[in-house]
C-alpha cells in the first residue's frame, strides 16, 4: 500500500468513525457489524513478560485481528498496524476508547 500521510488520515478516521464516511451525510465505507470483526482477536498473542522497570506496562491481552494487532496499554484497547517496504516504514495506532 503506497499512500500520503493525508490520505491515512482520512483512512484513520474512517476506521475510528466504524466505517462511516467524514461528513458524508451518514454514507459508510463498510457496516458497524464489519467494523467490530477488524478488531476482534482472531488468534491469541502469547505475552511475553517485560523487565522489570517496565513491568507495570505489560498489556493483559494480545491478539491479531483481521489486519490489525489488539492489545490492550494499561487497560485501554490498542489497535496497531505496521509495515515497511523499500526503506518505507510505517507504523500505524488507533486508541478507540479515546478517539484518537
Amino acid at each position: 500500500l503506497s499512500s500520503s500521510a493525508n490520505d491515512l488520515a482520512r483512512w484513520l478516521q474512517v476506521q475510528l468513525a466504524h466505517g462511516a464516511l467524514p461528513g458524508a451525510d451518514g454514507r459508510r465505507l463498510y457496516s458497524e457489524a464489519a467494523a467490530r470483526e477488524l478488531w476482534t482477536p482472531q488468534v491469541l498473542v502469547p505475552i511475553q513478560p517485560l523487565p522489570a522497570p517496565i513491568a507495570d506496562i505489560t498489556p493483559q491481552f494480545s491478539a491479531y485481528a483481521l489486519g490489525w494487532n489488539v492489545q490492550d496499554y494499561r487497560g485501554i484497547k490498542v489497535v496497531q498496524h505496521g509495515g515497511a517496504v523499500f526503506g518505507v516504514l510505517t507504523f500505524l495506532v488507533l486508541v478507540p476508547e479515546r478517539d484518537l
